[in-house]
């Protein structure tokens, strides 16, 4: 993080432990001003086969895993009131009350002119000075960076973010038109059903009307013949019942 390069080991709120590269937790501080997770260390030791080795610096240090618990979780207190001078000008070293004038690149923190001599020398390859204003430089030419580069990612995401709304609202037109449509289709299918109902209606009608005149002018054909034949059978009857010479004389007239 650009923002670890100027100010790491200094502002807490963006610490974050090079070993696991996660944010700092139950942190633990070592001598060399390098802070890591206290089961990130654990787990360093236990790689070093017991033997403790800054992560970042590699200086070797003698302790044991039980002591890391009393390791102090901070060495280089994060800048306040009480780190500046009394005008407010600059935070002081916490190590030599020296202003912070140089910066270690290795070991990214600030630093004052007797830690160059001492703590960060740069005689064993672990360290490397710049002073703290080239520091800063490099600290804003890499906030731009990473400020354009964060523009971008925005610009993109906005853009992406308004594809997919478009998307959206397609695809929501999209339902709405075609639950619609379906809607129409059926109306149109009831319609012609309707239709096709009404027609086959008629023709039953038209059927039973017809079948019915039919059937009724054969009923009343068949209700005379009947009548003709109740009222033969009752003169039949009838002469039966007479005397036999008005029968057989009746008979004759027929």
């Amino acid at each position: 993080m650009a923002s670890n390069y100027l100010f790491g080991g200094i502002d807490e709120e963006v610490l974050e432990c090079s070993i696991c590269n996660r944010r700092l937790e139950n942190q633990k501080s070592l001598s060399c001003h390098h802070r890591f997770c206290l089961k990130c260390l654990e787990k360093w030791i236990e790689i070093n086969n017991g033997k403790l080795k800054c992560h970042t610096c590699q200086e070797s240090y003698s302790i044991q895993v039980e002591g890391l618990q009393h390791l102090s979780p901070n060495t280089i207190p994060p800048i306040n009131q009480h780190d500046k001078k009394d005008d407010g000008t600059a935070p002081l070293c916490s190590s030599h009350t020296q202003p912070l004038e140089m910066y270690c690149t290795k070991c990214k923190v600030p630093i004052c002119i007797e830690c160059t001599e001492i703590e960060h020398a740069e005689g064993d390859g672990k360290h490397e000075i710049i002073d703290i204003l080239t520091a800063f430089n490099k600290f804003k030419e890499d906030s731009k960076e990473i400020k354009k580069s964060a523009n971008d990612s925005i610009i993109r995401l906005e853009n992406h973010l308004n594809v997919a709304k478009k998307n959206a609202n397609e695809l929501e037109e999209c339902r709405e038109e075609s639950l619609a449509d379906i809607d129409n289709q059926v109306q149109q299918m009831v319609q012609v059903i309707k239709k096709k109902a009404d027609e086959m209606k008629k023709k039953v009608e038209e059927i039973y009307e017809n079948e019915k005149k039919v059937n009724d002018e054969q009923m009343k054909k068949l209700k005379n013949i009947n009548s003709e034949l109740n009222t033969n059978v009752s003169m039949i009857n009838h002469l039966f019942e007479s005397e036999p010479a008005i029968a057989t004389k009746s008979n004759e007239i027929n």
